[in-house]
């Protein structure tokens, strides 16, 4: 089996390197800002209310809210996403 690779590796992969998969350019941007902010996001720590940390995750670029609250819903099994 294959394992996602970590936070810390996406944070260190270049925009051409995660597009050379087939993701098209502003969803690398989006995924490597994401793993760049990993280690001090409250969603990433389970810290705070899923209020603030959908505000969190909509201050990076590309993640706006519905993507915020699905996050949230899987992550933190929020039902009020």
């Amino acid at each position: 089996g294959r394992l996602f690779p970590t936070p810390e590796r996406i944070a260190a992969e270049s925009r051409d390197d995660i597009a050379s998969l087939g993701i098209i350019g502003r969803r690398a941007d989006s995924l490597i800002a994401l793993a760049q902010a990993w280690p001090t996001l409250a969603f990433a720590r389970r810290e705070g209310t899923p209020e603030a940390a959908a505000e969190a995750l909509t201050a990076l670029p590309g993640i706006g809210p519905w993507t915020a609250a699905y996050m949230l819903m899987r992550g933190w099994s929020w039902p009020d996403a």
